[in-house]
């Protein structure tokens, strides 16, 4: 990696979606001027397209200016908190550029600020793209889980150079239950094929034979796919068979689940994201998928052969139930960390109060401290995790 050049910003303000740049200017390189104004346009971009997710759930603006992941996250806090509260308003702390770039904005939204680190990587085709944000909100509880952990930065920049497609970047947040998640929501709009040709694409060679490339890479083609989808997922994920069972049998699911102690009866358990869900169809118990995500009284899940209205064809689908629906039977609830045996993180995630080091498995904060401020410069440092901040945040 090149050595980095730090550069210093004032102030980036983003009102009614006008962006203006008060600089602090460290040099007189028109090559730095010209970045300073490629990450603000950038970062404009973003920010207004997340702005537009958050506000009615409309993925596209965000989906054209970053990855599948962290829209896939902010779905997530799309779908997870009941009042959302955003901002025109981003003051940009401190940009760190090299071959990527590293920026601390601060947003400031009427519930009070919300600190991110947005790591961003410059393609000579395509310019400057948001590759992760990692930020939480004291508000409404949620952590985004769609970021680079620093010392992944390297690998994930000679993957983003080497690779001409990119749809999916390997986040460091909270571990194998995020990428559980994502790896199922890019499934989403898979269709059951006709014959055993085609299997990896979406929608080629469609039909109702229940051919499908997780059935191939189970053993079993044709054959009915919803577990088997589930444990693919799975697989894919990295997740260990003792966490989530792989199978083809929705009753061997149940079974596994109930033998660890971690099946719960829906009327009696409220799900979370990264749950797996059993269904009554249309008497029996002959159906699974995911639980995306939870909200008051409805359940965002992910399943597979199923059919979705105005199509012919069995799909993986993506679709909101009521936690009262009577199809619905039970949950396993997966034991990501075998028992709360944590794996933290040699890095640090933080707030604007606290740092911690965050499980890999599960995304618990482990060994979670005050932060310890010392003066630095352009505001305060903590001396533990080095997050920085131009003023003490109020208790």
């Amino acid at each position: 990696m090149k050595k980095a050049m730090i550069v210093f910003l004032s102030c980036i303000l983003i009102c009614s979606h006008v962006l203006a740049i008060h600089a602090a200017p460290v040099d007189n390189d028109s090559d730095s001027q010209m970045v300073e104004v490629e990450l603000t346009n950038e970062l404009t971009r973003y920010f207004n397209s997340r702005k537009q997710l958050l506000a009615d759930g409309d993925t596209k603006a965000l989906l054209a200016v970053t990855f599948e992941g962290i829209v896939n996250d902010e779905v997530r806090h799309y779908n997870s908190s009941k009042e959302l509260v955003y901002s025109d308003k981003y003051k940009v702390i401190r940009i760190n550029v090299g071959e990527d770039a590293i920026v601390n904005v601060e947003e400031d939204t009427l519930a009070g600020p919300v600190l991110h680190e947005i790591f961003l990587f410059k393609r000579e085709e395509s310019g400057w793209m948001v590759v992760s944000d990692r930020y939480s909100n004291q508000y409404d509880g949620f952590t985004s889980a769609s970021y680079v952990n620093p010392e992944d930065i390297q690998a994930i920049e000679t993957m983003l150079r080497n690779q001409t497609e990119v749809r999916y970047i390997p986040f460091g947040g909270e571990g194998l239950r995020m990428t559980f998640l994502n790896t199922a929501n890019n499934e989403v709009g898979y269709l059951e094929k006709a014959s055993n040709s085609n299997l990896y694409s979406h929608t080629a060679n469609p039909g109702n034979n229940n051919y499908t490339k997780y059935g191939a890479w189970y053993g079993s083609n044709p054959a009915d796919w919803c577990a088997m989808f589930v444990s693919w997922c799975a697989n894919q994920a990295g997740i260990s068979t003792s966490i989530i069972p792989c199978t083809d049998s929705v009753q061997t699911g149940i079974n596994a689940f109930t033998s660890w102690g971690r099946y719960h009866a829906a009327a009696s358990y409220t799900p979370v994201a990264g749950d797996v869900f059993f269904m009554k169809i249309p008497g029996v118990i002959s159906h699974t998928g995911l639980v995306y995500a939870q909200s008051g009284n409805t359940v965002l899940i992910i399943d597979g052969n199923v059919s979705v209205s105005g199509s012919s064809y069995q799909q993986v689908r993506k679709t909101y139930l009521s936690l009262t629906d009577y199809h619905l039977t039970g949950y396993g609830h997966p034991n990501y960390c075998y028992g709360n045996n944590h794996s933290p993180s040699s890095s640090y995630s933080s707030n604007l109060y606290t740092h911690w080091h965050p499980c890999t498995l599960c995304g618990t904060r482990v060994a979670e401290a005050s932060h310890s401020w010392i003066s630095s410069g352009t505001g305060y440092t903590c001396s533990v995790c080095n997050k920085h901040v131009t003023a003490i945040p109020a208790e």
